[in-house]
């Protein structure tokens, strides 16, 4: 199988039983796991296109956080995600070290947010933010289809420059003496309420 997969220009790697362990359903005793997903060298324009949404990250300061999303958007199924972040190269090492190196498995772009939003509309994306100035909570909003869910760093949020661009904003409820999800928990609940509307939706068909 793994001759015939090569032949056929199929990448191929091989891991510890520890990975593979990690990879499998549990309960699972295959030696050999196929992988469908989008390929890791996916560009951002081609991500774009593809059906799943696309998380950005902007004007993150710590690595430990942006992997984390990182880690959450491939978990969730995403298309990509994007850290529109002033990393340096060790930062982003970093990033995907926290991240537990899923950009092996998924396309992770660090990318200027200017630029991210521009292929997302011309991708006929529709672009929505999590900020605190938003008027409607995740579950009043349409969150199937093809989306980029923008999510703001841990000290400013997402810049208004940006934040005028957007077609909606969402906010996480807030009702505790500090009005602030760390941005993996405000992401977490965004995120499984599109996962719930879309298993929702398979369901009545």
């Amino acid at each position: 199988m793994v001759a015939r997969a090569q032949f056929l220009g199929i990448a191929v790697r091989r891991v510890g039983d520890r990975e593979m362990r990690r990879l499998a359903p549990s309960a699972s005793k295959a030696q050999i796991l196929a992988l469908e997903g989008p390929a890791p060298a996916t560009s951002l324009s081609a991500a774009m296109q593809q059906p799943g949404v696309v998380w950005l990250l902007v004007g993150c300061a710590y690595p430990s956080n942006a992997g984390v999303v990182i880690r959450s958007a491939e978990v969730s199924g995403a298309s990509a995600v994007v850290i529109a972040s002033n990393f340096n190269r060790s930062e982003r090492r970093d990033c995907m070290r926290y991240a537990m190196r899923v950009d092996r498995f998924f396309p992770v772009h660090f990318e200027d947010a200017e630029h991210t939003f521009s292929l997302a509309r011309e991708a006929g994306r529709t672009i929505i933010a999590v900020e605190d100035t938003g008027k409607h909570a995740p579950w009043q909003v349409d969150l199937r289809g093809p989306l980029m869910i923008v999510i703001g760093g841990e000290e400013d949020g997402i810049p208004a420059a940006l934040l005028a661009q957007v077609n909606q904003v969402v906010r996480v409820p807030m009702h505790g003496f500090l009005p602030s999800y760390n941005l993996q928990s405000a992401m977490a609940v965004v995120m499984g309420e599109r996962l719930r509307q879309q298993a929702q939706a398979e369901f009545k068909v």
